[in-house]
């Protein structure tokens, strides 16, 4: 068996960057990592990245108050090590909370949902929240080996409690790479509870703050070095991915200077009509119309564009 432990950062309307990620691993390699971590906080008492790294006047603050910043960030740096040790897998991703706020209803849910196109694709939510969301549960499932089932335990968070299940069981339903491999619940729980759960803070913050600039904390920096750079299932998107991972939206209206060009379709979209094709990373698919359903108003003489209306292949999805 195997378990995960996953949190956010960064779900404010304000925020930069949205951020879900943890800890992924076969479950000793869990329970040893749980045990080093209440051994190594004791100076500090528990992990909160909020507060951890709310230093006012060059002091430390709240819970942490009295606590000198050198004996804080020494703790937080044992506790670095003995992750970057524990065998356990950094899963995570970063999103650029501006820019995705940017892009349009039916593009952010392009980016979170789970579902194709249908009935209930207005309900699919818009928070760039649910795309690292998906990217975590996605790729928890990858990293688990065939044969075994991952547990996942995310941070309590109200808000999306119910929407996060709503996903995580489409996924589950989907199955293959996106949720073959995932136990049979989703859980949520508090970071004094289930303590990796400190473990996963610590990692959604210092991801996060990947796509801020200036100067990192001593302590966000060995976090990045050591269980962010290079690893396989840590992702930050900026524009540039973003960007990229549009590129098979069909319903795509949002282009930035010097990257993707719209091509025809994507402008005739763009000035609000409706195209009777769907984009795929091979191409546009020509739906199949009922002759019964279409009422003609003129003809036109049809044009190939650039080679990319399929023609030869259709689906009844119209």
């Amino acid at each position: 068996m195997f378990k995960g432990f996953m949190d956010e950062s960064g779900i404010q309307d304000t925020d930069l960057a949205c951020t879900v990620a943890g800890f992924a691993g076969g479950e000793l390699t869990c329970n040893r990592a749980e045990e080093l971590w209440k051994e190594l906080v004791q100076p500090i008492g528990y992990f909160h990245a909020e507060e951890f790294f709310d230093r006012r006047d060059g002091k430390m603050t709240g819970d942490y108050e009295g606590i000198s910043v050198a004996d804080a960030d020494a703790c937080a740096l044992r506790l670095v090590e003995m992750l970057g040790s524990s065998g356990l897998e950094p899963i995570g991703m970063s999103i650029n909370a501006n820019i995705f706020r940017s892009l349009s209803d039916n593009e952010k849910r392009y980016m979170t949902s789970a579902e194709l196109y249908g009935k209930t694709w207005q309900q699919q939510p818009r928070h760039p929240y649910f795309a690292c969301f998906h990217y975590c549960v996605t790729q928890a499932n990858q990293f688990t080996p065939n044969g075994e089932k991952i547990y996942l335990t995310f941070d309590r968070q109200d808000n999306y409690v119910e929407r996060a299940t709503t996903t995580f069981n489409q996924l589950k339903d989907l199955g293959e790479k996106w949720g073959e491999r995932l136990g049979d619940t989703i859980l949520f729980s508090s970071k004094r509870e289930a303590v990796l759960l400190q473990a996963a803070d610590l990692l959604a913050y210092s991801v996060g703050r990947l796509l801020n600039t200036g100067k990192q904390n001593v302590v966000v920096q060995s976090v990045l070095d050591k269980l962010a750079f290079g690893r396989d299932y840590i992702r930050a998107m900026d524009v540039k991915s973003i960007d990229e991972h549009l590129k098979t939206c069909p319903f795509r209206e949002t282009f930035w200077k010097d990257m993707t060009e719209p091509d025809l379709i994507e402008l005739i979209t763009a000035q609000g009509f409706e195209t009777l094709t769907y984009k795929t990373a091979e191409g546009y698919l020509t739906h199949h119309l009922r002759p019964e359903k279409v009422k003609e108003i003129a003809k036109l003489k049809p044009q190939p564009i650039g080679g990319l209306n399929l023609i030869d292949r259709r689906e009844d999805s119209t």
